[in-house]
């Protein structure tokens, strides 16, 4: 079992304006190391105590290189520290689009991050658009999985020669979503008040998840992947990444079958 971990907004001294300014001062950013190494041993002990096999820390650290003073020794301090409280993995944590449109790669080069030399797996979270089409099929949005991780995640591999595991896999179950239509977070969770114009559509999440499965199954160097939710109850008419209950559940489990042969 992998578990990724963050913080709340309620933090203030990680959410309040955005940590990653550099006007900061030398002040608030000792404080605000102090906080992500406090959580991340305590996250530590926890994973230790429960014999979780991997964890994924805050993405905060990984963001803040090359804007945070001294990122590369505290980063380095704090993982070490992490080492001495946890004997799993422990990777990265970060999110990705999945624009067919840019060809580039989105993710940074290894002497801008050498942060990824000290982790034991790369961990990703992805996001849409999977198309640009107005009406794709299985077929377009299959290739263009593929594609991005043949060209881009296959890439970064090669590079780190690190496992990659999809920490979040972020379909929410509306209309326009894989072209990358955006809502608000509080227009689209399961606490949302009822949204009108947000138009319901499983069968979209459930072409994403079927996209990225198969994309993954030829992929030898992704070793796992996790929706991005799963509730404790069924809420099959909702426009939240949720998949329980929806048709996106059947085909990852349908996956995860093939996967264990």
């Amino acid at each position: 079992m992998c578990v990724q971990f963050g913080y709340y907004a309620e933090d203030p001294l990680l959410y309040q304006g955005g940590p990653f300014d550099k006007t900061r001062s030398k002040a608030w950013w000792d404080a605000w190391y102090q906080e992500v190494e406090r959580v991340s041993l305590y996250t530590a002990d926890l994973a230790e105590k429960h014999g979780i096999e991997m964890v994924a820390p805050f993405g905060g650290l990984l963001s803040a290189w090359g804007i945070a003073p001294e990122a590369e020794t505290r980063f380095t301090d704090i993982i070490n520290k992490m080492k001495q409280h946890y004997s799993g993995e422990i990777g990265s944590s970060q999110v990705i689009g999945m624009d067919p449109s840019q060809p580039g790669d989105p993710l940074p080069l290894a002497a801008d991050i050498p942060a990824y030399d000290k982790y034991d797996f790369i961990g990703l979270g992805l996001t849409p658009p999977l198309t640009q089409s107005a009406n794709p099929d299985q077929v377009e949005l299959n290739t263009n999985a593929t594609r991005f991780f043949n060209n881009k995640l296959r890439a970064f591999y090669s590079q780190y020669k690190k496992p990659i595991v999809i920490l979040q896999a972020i379909f929410g179950s509306f209309a326009g979503m894989l072209q990358g239509k955006e809502y608000a977070e509080h227009e689209t969770w399961l606490w949302a008040p009822y949204q009108p114009d947000v138009v319901f559509s499983s069968f979209e999440q459930a072409m994403a998840y079927e996209a990225i499965m198969k994309a993954i199954a030829d992929a030898e160097y992704i070793v796992g992947i996790y929706p991005f939710g799963y509730g404790l109850e069924e809420f099959p008419s909702h426009i939240s990444p949720d998949i329980r209950g929806k048709p996106a559940e059947q085909i990852v489990a349908g996956w995860y079958k093939q996967f264990e042969k």
